[in-house]
């Protein structure tokens, strides 16, 4: 056929260019228009475009620096996608639910040091949207815990920091469904419900968490019906970091006597090999029980109200940290998600975060102790070049090429690939038995 050239420009190119236009109007471009935007994260009005443009036009020989459409034959184009303009007008159209803002009308009566920006979205209308499009044909047979005409969507819901740009402490709370299996660690089936500029303990995030309790508690009492499935929620899982963790259930910190969020272990106890964890009284470690948390609160309620009303500030919390302590309890406040607070767990990434945290305080220690550093030497810059700790620095930098001062997934993901680059510089051959038994321990 390509060889008629007057069927091919006059018959087979007029209907190609017809079909082509037919094509670019349609809704198959536009969703590949949109698939092509958020491919791997959302793209950017510069990147699509250049995208758009390589995808569809190339160079022109005759005339340098100048493009002409891709063509398969003479007259015949390949599609574009969509301009850019046009992507965000469709993008308008898609019904994504209310968004609502972190405005001044939602700061009244909130004590904030720097001025908080950021949206939330409410679950009682998100979840049913999202239950909506899992119950979706596309999407069905891959639920987990599913029948035919019934099934339980299974939550979990956490947070964690999201540095970017200049903001080094933004706050985000993500929801996702458990009955999708393995997926439930990807991104692409966990959705943002919370992003703001603020840090963990900051009012905003208080407000919004408080907000939850009573959305939770409406959706589980709920029954939806979707296609003729009918479905209910469930909270099941709130994976956070400890910190975050301590702050849910309304508790001291972390470097309180009694440490952990989950049981009552105790720095005076914590070293007991031959403890054992359970809910019965021969137990040496019990979890927390709610209850038990409820009383507290309301004891360490009364003392602030009453027995240290006229001390000082610092005074007053030593007072009700020794009062709690005396209580073998960390329990300060009322939990802020009530009783959902039993269903907490510690997300696995922080795991592997902390284990790398004390793995490069053992290589640092080891190569201060190696380099046998002068008394005056205070700065990173009056490190002798050759020095183990030096160099140790410097292939944290250039090599294992974490950029963070604390750690983050990504610090964690280079450490995995990357952990032996620093034991090569923390060796070397003149290494005393012992310190050679060490670099092995670390390695």
């Amino acid at each position: 056929m390509s060889g008629n050239k007057q069927l091919t420009n006059k018959v087979v190119s007029k209907e190609y260019k017809k079909s082509v236009l037919e094509f670019e109007k349609s809704d198959d471009n536009t969703v590949r228009s949109i698939a092509t935007y958020y491919a791997s994260g959302v793209m950017g009005k510069r990147k699509y475009k250049s995208v758009r443009l390589m995808l569809s036009m190339e160079s022109f020989e005759s005339k340098p620096g100048k493009r002409t459409s891709i063509s398969i034959f003479k007259g015949c184009k390949v599609p574009k996608l969509l301009t850019f303009s046009d992507l965000l007008e469709q993008l308008k159209k898609i019904d994504i639910g209310t968004v609502h803002e972190i405005d001044p009308d939602h700061l009244e009566g909130l004590e904030t040091e720097n001025p908080e920006n950021g949206a939330y979205r409410d679950l009682r209308q998100y979840l049913p949207m999202l239950a909506k499009f899992y119950l979706s044909e596309n999407s069905k047979e891959s639920l987990k815990v599913f029948a035919e005409s019934t099934g339980t969507f299974q939550i979990a819901l956490g947070d964690d920091g999201c540095p970017f740009g200049k903001n080094e402490s933004p706050k985000s709370f993500l929801v996702s469904f458990l009955n999708v299996g393995r997926r439930v660690a990807s991104s692409y089936d966990n959705f943002l419900i919370f992003g703001a500029n603020c840090v963990e303990s900051s009012p905003v995030t208080k407000k919004y968490v408080r907000s939850l309790l009573p959305q939770l508690a409406g959706l589980e009492r709920a029954e939806c019906e979707f296609e003729g499935i009918k479905c209910r929620f469930k909270l099941e899982e709130l994976p956070n970091d400890m910190k975050m963790l301590a702050i849910l259930a309304g508790e001291l910190t972390i470097s309180a006597k009694c440490f952990s969020p989950f049981a009552n272990v105790s720095l005076a106890d914590c070293r007991d090999v031959k403890g054992t964890f359970g809910t019965e009284s021969s137990n040496t470690w019990k979890p927390w029980n709610y209850q038990q948390r409820v009383n507290v609160a309301d004891k360490v309620k009364a003392l602030r109200r009453v027995a240290v009303e006229k001390l000082s500030e610092k005074t007053k919390r030593s007072k009700i940290i020794d009062y709690i302590t005396k209580q073998n309890s960390r329990q300060e406040f009322l939990p802020v998600l009530g009783s959902y607070i039993d269903k907490a767990h510690v997300e696995p990434l922080h795991l592997k975060n902390n284990a790398w945290q004390y793995f490069i305080k053992a290589v640092l220690a080891e190569a201060i102790r190696k380099s046998k550093l002068p008394a005056g030497c205070k700065k990173f810059s009056e490190l002798p070049t050759e020095s183990p700790v030096a160099q140790v620095i410097t292939a944290l930098q250039t090599e294992v090429k974490t950029k963070h001062p604390r750690f983050t997934g990504n610090d964690s993901r280079c450490f995995c690939h990357n952990f032996m680059r620093l034991i090569k510089w923390l060796s070397c051959e003149s290494d005393s038995r012992k310190e050679c038994e060490t670099v092995l321990a670390l390695a």
